[in-house]
């Protein structure tokens, strides 16, 4: 199935979250007339949503098990500003984290008698990341004014009743420790990036043995973002800005090898970009010169070169504005803007989303029209 974003007139804030199935389309939220839908996660193993939304400023979580349509609770009613500030969850979704009011709270929302746990105070917590299971979390700490930068990364139990562990070196005050980017699947490396005056460098660290931080790859001289991992992990993919919009494929290492993957296609925005999970294929859409005419392209990272994917002609200026990869790679899911333009009249913007089989993407199947 489909998680998409839509509202029935501008502006945005009528908007809601829809999911479909392809054969079924039912509205996911649920908001009161003063309530703005702000973002949605979906945790990886199960279909499960966690929702924010904002109401007189303050920011609300609601979870949502998509088999039962909608579970009817909040975590936690704001009392002061700014409501919900950070939240992560365990990849099945029976599991959260959130920091309301100044304290850090823990739910297990699939025991048989549910447990909620105040974890103490989070006056110095920033970038919540919760392990698959739901058993640790981690976060930035040593939180810096004036500027609110990190100076190290730490973890903590759910179980309760233990303080929190720092698992990097802290950095020097004007220098910053950024978030969790990656855990690895036996959680025996764990992945961040350093920023300092030079720029910034992808680490790796050990979290259950300070001390044993490598180089992943050094952004002083070849800056690349870390999106997502391959199954395997041994390689990571990401985009870059300069000297241009791109996106390229890193070999781990120490440092790691970087490959560009969309060099050879116009410099125009990319508006989105994918890999399957075994590294096989990579695929983004791209812009032309004046920022339209957006096309799909497929690259083979062993050898990359740009293919168009021959979808069916796309009847907006902008063409495809987003996509999705389905987990497996067999089809994507993507979004055009049929942009309505008229003398003296904002321009305004029909959504439309289609899905496609990439062994046949000449036919294209609506979603929402």
């Amino acid at each position: 199935g489909v998680l998409f974003r839509s509202a029935p007139w501008i502006p945005a804030d009528n908007e809601d979250l829809y999911y479909s199935d392809g054969t079924e389309t039912f509205q996911v939220t649920l908001r009161a007339p003063d309530e703005r839908l702000e973002s949605f996660a979906v945790a990886p193993d199960a279909p499960v949503v966690f929702y924010q939304t904002t109401r007189n400023t303050d920011r609300w979580l609601f979870p949502i098990d998509l088999r039962q349509r909608f579970l009817g609770r909040t975590f936690g009613i704001p009392t002061a500003h700014p409501g919900v500030t950070e939240f992560a969850f365990s990849a099945d979704g029976s599991k959260v984290a959130w920091v309301l009011d100044g304290r850090l709270n823990f739910m297990d929302i699939g025991a048989t008698t549910e447990v909620h746990r105040d974890l103490g105070s989070a006056a110095d917590i920033r970038n919540l990341f919760m392990n698959p299971s739901g058993t640790r979390l981690f976060f930035n700490g040593l939180i810096t004014a004036p500027m609110l930068n990190s100076r190290a990364l730490f973890s903590l139990s759910t179980a309760g009743g233990s303080l929190p562990q720092q698992i990097t070196p802290t950095v020097a005050p004007a220098d910053s420790t950024g978030p969790v980017n990656y855990l690895a699947r036996d959680e025996g490396r764990l992945y961040y990036s350093v920023s300092d005056a030079s720029g910034s460098r992808h680490m790796g660290v050990d979290p259950d043995i300070p001390g044993t931080e490598f180089t992943v790859l050094d952004g002083t001289t070849t800056s690349v973002s870390m999106r997502q991992f391959t199954q395997d992990e041994t390689v990571f993919w990401g985009g870059r800005v300069a000297p241009r919009e791109d996106f390229a494929s890193v070999l781990v290492g120490n440092p790691g090898t970087p490959t560009l993957l969309t060099a050879d296609t116009p410099n125009g925005t990319i508006w989105g970009a994918e890999m399957t999970a075994d590294g096989s294929r990579f695929y983004y859409a791209r812009a032309d010169f004046n920022q339209q005419n957006s096309r799909l392209y497929s690259v083979d990272p062993a050898a990359p070169v740009s293919v168009p994917i021959a979808i069916p002609p796309v009847a907006s200026l902008h063409g495809i504005t987003s996509f999705s990869l389905a987990p497996g790679g067999e089809n994507l899911v993507y979004a055009t803007n049929d942009q309505v333009i008229a003398p003296g009249v904002p321009a305004t913007g029909l959504g439309k989303v289609y899905y496609v089989y990439l062994s046949n993407p000449g036919i294209s199947h609506p979603v929402k029209q």
